[in-house]
């Protein structure tokens, strides 16, 4: 018998916050509108979760990274993980929908959100000098 010996914690949370700033800086918020749960329950591979081989290890933790790190995406632009029933309805509040549908900005004017990604927008509003000055007032606290 092998006992598994637990990972750093530091370690799990520096590979999610990569994997965070990696997906929500490349895929549209569209492409994140899933549920992500069931789609996984779709692609579980049992065989391999069980493998005793390196690299199936390797590879179950890093798809399980990535997994979390959808999750945890989800949250930060839907404040929900999506979930969807047998009729196709996500959980959103009602009447309530997330910014990529928005085809209007406040003054009316038509504005297309569908291809936004809110991760390239705060990537992009990070390095203007309003945006690190807002950055910088965080971290001090």
């Amino acid at each position: 018998m092998k006992y598994i010996i637990p990972k750093p914690f530091y370690k799990i949370f520096e590979d999610l916050g990569d994997t965070v700033y990696n997906i929500s800086s490349e895929e549209m918020d569209r492409e994140l509108y899933k549920d992500l749960i069931k789609d996984m329950d779709n692609r579980f591979y049992w065989d391999e979760y069980k493998s005793n081989k390196e690299f199936d290890k390797d590879n179950v933790y890093e798809s399980d990274i990535t997994f979390i790190g959808r999750l945890i995406t989800q949250m930060i632009l839907f404040h929900r993980i999506v979930r969807e029933n047998d009729k196709g309805e996500k959980n959103n509040p009602i009447n309530e929908v997330p910014m990529f549908l928005r085809q209007f900005d406040d003054e009316g004017s038509e504005k297309d959100h569908f291809n936004i990604s809110s991760g390239k927008v705060y990537k992009k509003w990070s390095k203007t000098s309003k945006g690190k000055k807002k950055l910088e007032e965080l971290f001090r606290k």
